[in-house]
């Protein structure tokens, strides 16, 4: 709209004292009083210079610029991205890029020192990419599970129990938050020094299920958890002996929310010795889905499968079959699928993933 130098703009900031006296579509008058000067006049036309409408402003100052800052200062203030007519607009984030681009090392230290004596104590914007730059990991450790503790307490996991109810707003701010944090694990992990952080992402997961028990938009962020743990223990080393026992305590609880998680990629990280007495253990026990699971990994799928076959998860079995280099099943489901009187049932979308990821016979 119009075109003045950096003082002009700035300095119209400081400008409070605006009378319009006339205004029109292609005209305004006013009188404007800039702190410690006399009143001046300025009027702001509207000129056509082939076809389009540019504004042409007058000021009785001795400046001599078109754009002065009192010209400047009227602009704004009929300015329609202005939310309160009486104050005057103010690019905030233009400005604040002007100063990243143009402070020193200096100045950016002492914004980030004030910040940090300002907000720190109550916010982890400044103390998460501090901790995942320098931190060790011990310190990067105790900073996610003092963010997995803080979010628990907020969402009141704890006490969920307790029957206090929340504002729809409310909640989509846990949610959103339970997704920063999960995010803030995969950034832990670039760091390469996240070493120390699997006892909070477990103790995520765990709250995790006491959510999704009364609220079941917490299902998809447990879906999300239940992988940063996969991730954890593909980049690194876990105690077999821990994981099989964490599995023996989790696999029924998530299985109920997830029924097609596919924990067999746990048996590259876990002795022999250790999945084969979890897998007595779950026998003996006569837990299907701890025998399902642990029979899996133990390269024994036949209780994995009949698991399936019981839940009519005709869908994952077929999945399952073509992983597992049995195209040939997969194909029988299919058909079956397809014969309304056989008693399979697969949904039409995953019926056409089914056929498309079925290699063809020859």
């Amino acid at each position: 709209m119009w075109s003045a130098d950096t003082s002009s703009f700035e300095k119209a900031h400081s400008v409070a004292d605006i009378e319009i006296v006339d205004q029109s579509s292609t005209h305004v008058e006013a009188l404007v009083t800039a702190p410690g000067e006399n009143e001046h006049r300025v009027t702001i036309d509207a000129v056509n210079v082939d076809t389009v409408a540019t504004a042409a402003p007058t000021c009785t100052c001795p400046i001599g610029q078109q754009w002065c800052m009192h010209s400047v200062a009227v602009a704004l203030r009929l300015c329609p991205d202005v939310k309160d007519p009486a104050k005057p607009w103010l690019d905030r984030e233009r400005i604040f890029r002007r100063f990243l681009k143009k402070a020193s090392q200096q100045e950016l230290v002492e914004m980030l020192s004030s910040m940090w004596d300002a907000y720190a104590p109550v916010n982890d914007t400044l103390m998460m990419p501090a901790t995942f730059r320098v931190g060790n990991q011990k310190e990067i450790g105790k900073l996610m599970s003092a963010m997995v503790r803080d979010l628990i307490a907020r969402t009141g996991a704890t006490r969920f129990h307790s029957g206090a109810s929340a504002t729809d707003e409310a909640l989509r701010r846990c949610y959103a938050d339970w997704q920063k944090l999960i995010a803030s694990f995969h950034r832990s992990f670039a760091t390469g020094r996240a070493a120390r952080t699997l006892p909070a992402i477990e103790r995520m997961v765990d709250a995790l299920l006491i959510l999704a028990e009364r609220d079941e938009q917490y299902v998809v962020l447990l879906k999300q958890a239940a992988f940063v743990h996969i991730c954890y223990c593909s980049i690194f080393d876990v105690t077999s002996s821990h994981l099989v026992s964490w599995l023996e305590d989790n696999i029924v609880a998530i299985d109920s929310y997830l029924p097609r998680t596919d924990f067999s990629y746990y048996a590259r990280f876990v002795a022999a010795t250790h999945l084969a007495t979890a897998q007595k253990r779950a026998v003996a026990a006569h837990d299907k889905v701890l025998t399902a699971h642990f029979s899996l990994m133990a390269n024994d799928p036949e209780p994995y499968r009949a698991l399936l076959a019981e839940r009519g998860d005709w869908y994952t079995l077929a999945c399952h079959y073509i992983v597992s280099g049995q195209p040939d099943k997969a194909r029988e489901i299919i058909a079956q699928a397809q014969n309304p009187d056989s008693g399979v049932t697969i949904a039409p979308d995953e019926l056409a993933v089914l056929i498309r990821l079925t290699p063809v016979t020859e």
